[in-house]
């Protein structure tokens, strides 16, 4: 009797094992389209907490599929050539989300941000948006936005930015790369409290930094800079990991 018992402790034991092994063997296709061209497809576990895409400047990604069966991705990286940037709306459980250069030569809407209830870290360079608003009502865990050279498809050159329902929970607002957004009292009325701000100055760009002395001595939390004094100059990954304290 006491064989038995132990031979189906051993069965269920061996069950168990196999199946929690098939849990996380569990994979997800990732499909790239490269136009009518191509496709390409990666193969990453269900439970992926990160991922880095780095893409080819002569050969653009123009749609993304299957990103949003990953539930537990957290940090996504994203650089050169991607056209279609609404697969974000479904990335609803992203902390930190970096955008780099997706595509030159396109105008894309940036209304995914809104779908983005637990970011804490958005990183946004070299892009052009449609419009000229930011609006961060659903950002309520937003802690670190980094806006470097974007322009707007609604006005060639420099443009006035509209920063619309910041989040109390944002400690530094990064502009040390926004070459194109006009600076006035305007636009930082509804910014000042935020306890750190890095906004870019240069001669080349003195015509569009309305902001005198004074405005600035009474505000101590302005930093100007043409360097970004929160990150490295050049963007290392490394660093924004540790900064969402999420391992790699």
């Amino acid at each position: 009797m006491k064989q038995k018992r132990i031979k189906a402790i051993l069965v269920i034991l061996f069950f168990l094992m196999f199946s929690f092994s098939c849990i996380s063997e569990e994979m997800v296709t990732i499909t790239k389209h490269f136009g009518d061209i191509r496709t390409e497809q990666i193969e990453l576990p269900v439970n992926t907490k990160a991922l880095e895409l780095y893409t080819d400047f002569f050969e653009a990604i123009t749609k993304l599929e299957g990103l949003d069966k990953l539930k537990n991705l957290k940090f996504l990286f994203i650089q050169h050539s991607v056209e279609d940037l609404s697969f974000l709306k479904k990335m609803v459980n992203l902390e930190v989300l970096v955008i780099i250069q997706p595509a030159l030569d396109l105008v894309f809407d940036i209304d995914f941000i809104s779908k983005l209830e637990k970011i804490k870290i958005l990183y946004i360079e070299t892009l052009t948006m449609k419009g000229d608003t930011i609006n961060l009502i659903n950002n309520k865990k937003l802690e670190y936005l980094f806006l470097g050279s974007i322009s707007s498809d609604n006005k060639e050159g420099f443009f006035e930015l509209k920063l619309e329902n910041i989040p109390d929970t944002l400690k530094c607002l990064d502009l040390s790369l926004a070459q194109e957004i006009i600076i006035n009292e305007k636009f930082m009325k509804n910014l000042i409290d935020i306890p750190l701000i890095l906004l870019f100055y240069s001669k080349s760009a003195e015509s569009i930094f309305e902001l005198d002395n004074n405005f600035l001595e009474r505000h101590p939390n302005i930093h100007i800079t043409n360097t970004n004094k929160i990150r490295p100059k050049e963007l290392n990954v490394n660093y924004l990991y540790d900064l969402a304290g999420i391992e790699q």
